[in-house]
């Protein structure tokens, strides 16, 4: 720490309210660094601000300290963004914790929660995901007159195709609100121009709590080539206390099993201090005068690897040394040390994990995390159903190592996750979504350069620079860490120059905009603009976008200007054409059903499938889930799923199969009996055939209805998902549940705008309670009880108790008895039954 930032930190507390600074010392927060001084003071006069700071360096205080004050001492109202529903949970808890004496409410967009104007009522400062931010802009709430401060963490996923757009019109509406906006960001490689467009200060902050040393592995010479960049600030470990007397033969060995280290000094007190120093190479020296213009006052240097006793292909050698290694000095030391490997798909995250078990077996490496076991055994108590991935998961937990990825569900993800930061395991195997906001720093990074491309003809291509940064970022632990260490593999010295080139010394790649080139956004953007502002001419409603940063990026280019203008046009049409606005002397307004769909937060062309299902169920005079399903399933919504089924074609067989016979009957009736055989045909041929884009969109749409019609069948996911993991795993399944009983609600009251018939409004309400408990309808009655899932509800039906009437007479002794329920559920069963009997 340079002198000028040590005074800086002096008191430097003193100037935040006493109640919020008290809450921060209790926490362990004494001090703050000079950049989050300088945020804090800026942010309280009320200025935009755009935060950019490394991965746990303290940015995200700044915007929670601002945030409370603005609550605390002004009575204002705050919104603070998160991407992902997991981390608006995790930073809940946290401000919830920290802050007692404040409201804090949660937003993630859930039809379930409050609805937006009692949210705000009932709370001051809402963590909310972005789109839950958006739907309250587009509401307007009584009381977003006091909405005075928008955080926003991750603020540079304005450059993301799907989500960014939705971004840059929370910011647009906010700014043309005159609410103050705090983005944060510690990969933003453009903040300067956000921060002109918005209008924003620029609190920059280059320095990280834990230096990154970021490097390149070459197996074929055992050794990392690491980025240091500052080589005279050494590594300093402390190590348990030896004998006296052993002190001596202890260096002797230490020096011989790390020839990569010098040992700078040793004091044997109750612990012992060492200092570690890479050492240099003739390819390093070479490096260093390759890149003699980025590493300035930095150096390359090089650290040897013990190599892992298991064998297997280059890329996973190299990644089980990598993990050998760390351990092996990890036990040599007598530290606690984790990895984080980020592999591009779940397939490859799975049987990487699978591989680093029998590594660790072998080497009895997994001795080190004792804790490891309990871990296993908490995860099979805590998930309600077991299904395939659950058992894959606990058995390599069991030996410190798990895979992370989204089709894990939220449960066994938040079981990983705080295993790992309790350090009781020691390896995670994850995809790329773990690197975006989940808080867990490893002491080394290994990142898997290359990834599959969304274009099936171009095969394999390669991250972006910001992309790594991101997942590199999560080297090196807070408080445990002195230094953290970021992973890349080569084939070859020439490899290494390269991703030196692109990654370790490479730019990021600016933060853009698609907001006028992602369509279905826009068109949906373009329809809550014309709900929320009572309708619009074509020149007002352009206006308003041309305030947006995708308009900022692109006023100067004639061409994409045009682009941007036809897009609109093209928007407007389709909202006409489908009778969700209209026109009258070039003026804009929305119909019933256009309000009804911006209220629901769906995509429009969602909106049509639904009233086309709608439509079909009363002419046909008929209801049943498959017409339902075969609709909701081909819906934007459901798109990701559907590339999932697609690719379980070959497996179509034993999703039909699992079917009650009535359903596949159906199934044959609706879908046809072309496709069936088809699907048989291909399930068993060698050859893979070409399908067009609208035979797979029915061919999904097949296999998805089996899979739902499975589930509200009651069949256990274990059996639904057999054979078909990792491809849909459990975290899949439940999101697709949660997306179509969503869908059946939008359903539901869209039926109520359109004044369908009130037998369709019931039956899409029971279906849509089947879809969210999972159950026949005679199990519904029993699921409504607290405690009871689809698992306890079938058992008490078969057991005799298909009524609330009939638990309200159990004896708590007979009802403890049956699987799954205990004395204390049973208890709490029946006091909630007797209850509702006495209400009759």
């Amino acid at each position: 720490m340079s002198k000028r930032e040590n005074i800086s930190m002096i008191d430097s507390l003193e100037f935040i309210h006493p109640i919020i600074r008290d809450s921060l010392k209790e926490n362990g927060i004494t001090h703050l660094k000079e950049f989050q001084v300088r945020g804090v003071k800026e942010g309280l006069k009320g200025k935009n601000l755009i935060i950019s700071s490394p991965t746990g360096s303290g940015k995200t205080l700044i915007g929670e300290i601002i945030s409370v004050s603005r609550v605390l001492l002004n009575k204002e109202k705050v919104l603070y963004l998160v991407p992902y529903k997991a981390l608006a949970e995790e930073v809940k808890e946290t401000f919830s914790k920290r802050y007692p004496y404040i409201r804090v409410g949660i937003g993630t967009g859930d039809y379930r929660e409050l609805p937006n104007d009692l949210l705000g009522k009932r709370n001051d400062l809402l963590i909310v995901t972005y789109e839950k931010a958006d739907s309250i802009l587009r509401d307007s709430p009584p009381w977003l007159d006091n909405l005075k401060l928008i955080v926003i963490d991750e603020i540079h996923l304005l450059g993301d195709y799907d989500r960014g757009p939705i971004l840059d019109i929370i910011i647009t509406r906010a700014l043309e609100k005159g609410i103050q906006i705090i983005g944060l960001s510690a990969t933003i490689p453009n903040p300067e121009e956000i921060a002109k467009w918005m209008k924003a200060k620029l609190i920059h902050n280059n320095v990280r709590p834990v230096k990154l040393l970021e490097g390149v592995y070459l197996r074929q010479a055992s050794k990392i080539y690491f980025y240091d960049p500052d080589p005279n600030t050494p590594e300093y470990l402390i190590v348990k206390e030896t004998e006296e007397s052993n002190v001596d033969e202890y260096l002797e060995a230490f020096r011989d099993q790390t020839l990569d280290y010098h040992i700078k000094s040793l004091k044997v007190t109750k612990t012992k201090k060492i200092t570690r120093a890479l050492k240099s190479d003739e390819f390093s020296r070479k490096l260093e005068k390759i890149f003699q213009d980025q590493i300035g006052k930095g150096a390359i240097k090089v650290d040897n690897v013990e190599r892992s006793p298991l064998s297997a292909s280059i890329l996973m050698a190299s990644i089980l040394d990598m993990v050998y290694d760390l351990f092996y000095k990890m036990k040599n030391y007598g530290q606690t040390w984790q990895i984080l490997i980020f592999r591009k798909s779940r397939k490859l995250a799975q049987s990487t994990a699978k591989k680093i078990v029998e590594m660790m077996k072998k080497s009895e490496l997994y001795r080190m995390f004792p804790a490891a076991k309990q871990v296993a055994m908490d995860l099979i108590d805590s998930v309600e159903e077991i299904n395939p991935l659950t058992e894959e998961l606990a058995e390599y937990i069991k030996y410190g190592v798990a895979f992370h990825h989204a089709g894990l569900s939220k449960e066994e993800r938040k079981i990983i996750e705080d295993a790992f930061r309790s350090r009781k395991i020691g390896v995670i195997v994850a995809t790329p979504t773990l690197a975006a906001g989940i808080n867990l720093p490893a002491r080394r990074v290994v990142v898997e350069h290359t990834m599959f491309s969304s274009n099936f003809w171009e095969g394999k291509t390669v991250i972006s620079v910001a992309s790594y940064k991101q997942r590199s970022g999560r080297a090196g632990r807070p408080g445990l860490d002195s230094v953290g260490e970021s992973v890349l593999i080569a084939k070859n010295k020439q490899e290494i120059i390269e991703l030196f080139e692109r990654y370790v010394f490479g730019e990021m790649e600016p933060v853009e905009s698609y907001l006028g080139v992602n369509l279905p956004t826009l068109r949906e953007q373009i329809l809550a603009l014309i709900v929320s502002e009572g309708g619009g001419k074509k020149e007002e409603i352009t206006r308003f976008f041309e305030k947006t940063y995708y308009y900022y990026k692109i006023q100067n280019n004639e061409s994409t200007r045009g682009l941007f203008e036809r897009n609109v046009l093209r928007s407007l049409e389709d909202l006409l054409r489908w009778n969700f606005i209209e026109k009258e002397d070039e003026h804009y307004q929305p119909t019933r059903v256009g309000v009804a769909v911006s209220k629901l937060y769906l995509d429009p062309l969602t909106a049509t499938t639904i009233i086309k299902m709608l439509t079909k169920i009363r002419t046909i005079a008929q209801f049943d889930p498959v017409t339902v399903f075969s609709h909701l399933t081909k819906t934007p919504d459901v798109a990701y799923y559907r590339i999932k089924a697609v690719a379980l074609i070959r497996k179509s067989s034993f999703i039909l199969n699992r079917l009650p016979s009535e359903y596949r009957n159906i199934l044959y009736d609706y879908f046809g009996e072309d496709l069936l055989d088809f699907l048989a045909y291909y399930s068993s041929s060698r050859y893979r055939l070409q399908l067009s884009a609208e035979e797979e969109i029915e061919v999904a749409s097949l296999l998805l209805t089996a899979l739902l019609l499975q589930w509200i069948n009651g069949i256990p996911i274990k059996d639904i998902l057999s054979d078909l993991t990792p491809t849909i795993g459990s975290g899949d399944f439940i999101e697709l549940v949660r997306t179509v009983e969503r869908l059946l609600f939008s359903s539901r009251e869209l039926a109520k705008v359109l004044r369908k018939d009130k037998d369709i409004i019931n039956k899409l309400e029971i279906l849509r309670k089947r879809v969210e408990y999972g159950v026949t309808e005679e199990l519904l009655e029993l699921t409504a009880i607290p405690s009871v899932g689809r698992i306890r509800a079938k058992i008490l039906y078969e057991n005799g108790y298909t009524s609330i009437e009939k638990l309200a007479r159990a004896s708590i002794t007979v009802l403890s008895s049956l699987p799954t329920i205990g004395e204390t559920t049973a208890r709490k069963i029946i006091e909630y039954a007797r209850q509702r009997e006495k209400l009759k």
